[in-house]
């Protein structure tokens, strides 16, 4: 590797990575307290390591770590390892029998007529996330098949209005139902499991499922803010009152620290930004909505264990809904894409689940009695480790296989870098004003979230969650609905004919199918670490 051309883009671009991580931690450091102690949010895959080390709580002594003695754990872990493993092994010698668990087409897509808008339904049968969905608030699971159906629907509806015939986890744009289709539409009613067909001028009021999940994001967002105004006053009369740090002695970091590491960390970001040849405008715009997505979605990911789910609309397509692409200038264009890594996907594939693995650090510090502020400095160092390491990995590698073999993998990261340069020039041949289908569709999605929030408040008995309405909206559930549907329906029955007790003496099965998927994985790592690949 030529070091010596390197180390200029590295320092570059580590120190802005670095900011973005210290960054996030400090808004976290912020808001934890709020979400762990306040709102008492359930942080479904922290209940994971938590059951693993036998936590005891920070109001009881420490007891010596161990793995649980529950036999119904050990079976759910013996049951999610041996299916994965099997499988792993069924694809490495075709001879041994596989049992399918999915992602397999139940439904093939069809190429014409009105359920052409269902598109594929897929089979999918992963036990570890049917765990999650068991684990989470039975509302937000019913909610988010729920939707995704309805969004089904209402496509179906549209392609029998004269839409083009695609399926629900192919529209990416803010033309649903399509252009031509100005006669009919649909209305969704929520609260209601029917869908009405309107003849006239309605065809958007149901419009661009990615774009109405991005209003929900930004409105879920707000919302956590808004709900934590009291606990966020209180943080600045901590920070700034001169007194000594009794009320943040127990916190990730000082308040003060943390609201000037805030404030410096972003005007270092958007400088890189300006530099790179953006306008200080965009270059706030876009740091502020990439780390606050990173927050967001860490939080979304505390609530409901939804870290797998994918972003329905990523920042910079957020930006250039209200002032189309003809807004940006060429440079703008090339920092936006050169930050996808930041905010590409979601669903743990970019910088968004590094926020989320430091949250749920600090609820089970909060939870095992752990002092959290040596725990915040060992997350940072071994970040700092970390990102060195990364680097000497993947660049080795790269001038060891070559950029070409490495084009020929097509998948993850790869796949995103070859698609940059194309996405760039698609920005400038087609230069677009303000999208008014895209403003429409978002400010329909932030509306539904509203209401459903508001009603989730008012009554005990109301059945959809806002985030459900928000995950149907992404792509995840064109894969995910079925493992949500088995979950919700099995976490219903045990509360409906065994209440509350038999739930619990349950969980640790699903904590164990959870365990047993990532046993198999890391044993898979190993065989192929030790076999170079061959394996």
């Amino acid at each position: 590797v030529p070091w010596a051309l390197w180390w200029e883009p590295l320092a570059a671009w580590t120190a802005f990575m670095v900011a973005l991580f210290v960054c996030a931690l400090c808004i976290l450091a912020l808001f934890q307290r709020q979400w762990i102690t306040h709102e008492r949010l359930s942080f479904p895959l922290a209940q994971v390591p938590l059951t693993l080390v036998g936590s005891t709580g920070p109001d009881q002594p420490p007891g010596p770590a161990r793995l649980p003695g529950s036999w119904i754990f050990w079976i759910g872990v013996a049951v999610s390892f041996g299916l994965t493993a099997l499988n792993e092994l069924a694809q490495r010698w075709p001879i041994i029998p596989a049992i399918p668990l999915g992602p397999l087409a139940l439904i093939q897509e069809q190429r014409g007529g009105p359920l052409a808008g269902m598109g594929d339904v897929i089979l999918l049968l992963w036990p570890w996330m049917i765990a999650i969905a068991y684990l989470i608030p039975k509302e937000l699971s019913f909610s988010a098949w729920f939707f995704w159906w309805v969004l089904v629907g209402v496509n179906i509806l549209a392609v029998m209005g004269g839409a083009e015939p695609r399926g629900p986890a192919v529209i990416w744009d803010s033309t649903f139902p399509a252009p031509r289709y100005q006669g009919g539409g649909a209305v969704l009613l929520i609260g209601l499991w029917a869908v009405w067909i309107a003849r006239k001028h309605l065809a958007h009021t149901f419009p661009a499922p990615r774009y109405q999940g991005g209003g929900a994001v930004l409105l879920i967002g707000l919302w956590a803010v808004w709900i934590a105004r009291k606990h966020l006053a209180h943080v600045l009369r901590a920070a700034f009152a001169g007194r000594p740090g009794d009320t943040d002695a127990r916190e990730p970091m000082p308040y003060r620290l943390a609201l000037v590491g805030i404030v410096l960390l972003l005007a270092g970001m958007i400088y890189f930004c300006c530099i790179a040849g953006c306008r200080l405008i965009v270059a706030l715009l876009l740091i502020v909505g990439i780390v606050g997505y990173c927050v967001v979605w860490a939080r979304l990911r505390a609530e409901t264990g939804l870290g797998f789910a994918t972003y329905p609309l990523q920042v910079f397509a957020i930006m250039r809904v209200p002032f189309g692409n003809a807004a940006f200038r060429i440079p703008e264009f090339v920092t936006a894409n050169s930050l996808r890594w930041a905010y590409a996907k979601g669903g743990g594939t970019v910088f968004e689940v590094c926020a989320g693995n430091a949250l749920e650090t600090m609820k089970i510090a909060d939870s095992s009695g752990i002092h959290k502020r040596r725990l915040t400095g060992a997350i940072l160092l071994g970040f700092l480790l970390t990102v060195p390491l990364a680097i000497i990995v993947f660049l080795t590698g790269i001038h060891h296989y070559g950029w070409v073999e490495l084009q020929r993998l097509n998948v993850g990261v790869m796949a995103e870098i070859i698609t940059d340069g194309n996405r760039i020039v698609a920005y400038l041949m087609n230069p677009t004003e303000t999208d008014v289908n895209g403003v429409a569709a978002m400010g329909t999605g932030a509306a539904i979230t509203a209401l459903l929030g508001v009603m989730r408040l008012r009554f005990w008995w109301w059945p959809f969650h806002p985030i459900g309405y928000m995950a149907a909206m992404s792509w995840s559930l064109y894969w995910y609905w079925l493992p949500f549907l088995i979950g919700w329906a099995c976490k219903t029955l045990v509360l409906r004919y065994g209440g509350l007790r038999l739930y619990r003496s349950t969980i640790p099965l699903a904590i164990g199918f959870i365990v047993g998927e990532l046993l198999n994985r890391g044993v898979w790592a190993v065989v192929a670490l030790a076999t170079t690949g061959r394996m």
